[in-house]
């Protein structure tokens, strides 16, 4: 347990080019809060169906497409996934029926990877009450990138995530079924 957060103003940081940051020593709100943004997920379908005229053959062929992005600033933690599906079935005669089915998914994943095994979540809850995670987002300052050596471990997880996301393989589904059913056959 530290000093009690008072208010008072106090030396922030390493001195850098004979300067050093003062800052109020308060619980700054919504620190953590503040790091998220807010998490979206769309979902889009469409489906044809049909029979035809003399009721031998039907088929249905749909597209789905899914675009997920989570609370993690920026687009570093998504999920995007294009499906298709066909299906028919056709019977030549009235004893056989054959029925195909040809799918197809192609999905892409990112994810925010962790340092040292200590997740963003971690990192976030170990960052002191009195630092604000608004301001260490403008890494371009030269002198605020200094201030943010001092929560190295911090710096690397929180910072780092906005430029470092794992990407995780997954090969393209693609599955072809054939069957076919029969009266008269005794099987």
């Amino acid at each position: 347990m530290g000093p009690a957060l008072d208010g008072s103003m106090q030396v922030y940081g390493p001195i850098w080019n004979n300067q050093q940051l003062i800052h109020e020593y308060s619980a700054k709100k919504d620190n953590v809060k503040d790091f998220f943004d807010i998490g979206w997920a769309q979902n889009h379908n469409i489906s044809l169906s049909g029979v035809s005229s003399d009721n031998k053959m039907d088929y249905y062929l749909s597209y789905s497409f899914a675009d997920d992005d989570g609370i993690m600033p920026k687009d570093y933690d998504t999920y995007k996934r294009n499906t298709i599906a066909f299906r028919s079935s056709y019977e030549p005669v009235d004893w056989l029926k054959v029925y195909s089915s040809v799918n197809f998914a192609r999905s892409t994943t990112d994810a925010v990877g962790s340092f040292q095994g200590t997740s963003v979540i971690d990192g976030l809850y170990e960052m002191s009450r009195d630092v604000s995670i608004v301001d260490m987002k403008n890494t371009n300052l030269a002198f605020l990138l200094r201030r943010l050596i001092l929560h190295l471990t911090v710096l690397r997880t929180l910072i780092g995530l906005w430029r470092t996301t794992t990407t995780i393989p997954t090969p393209n589904r693609f599955t072809v079924n054939c069957n076919w059913t029969s009266s008269r056959l005794n099987i």
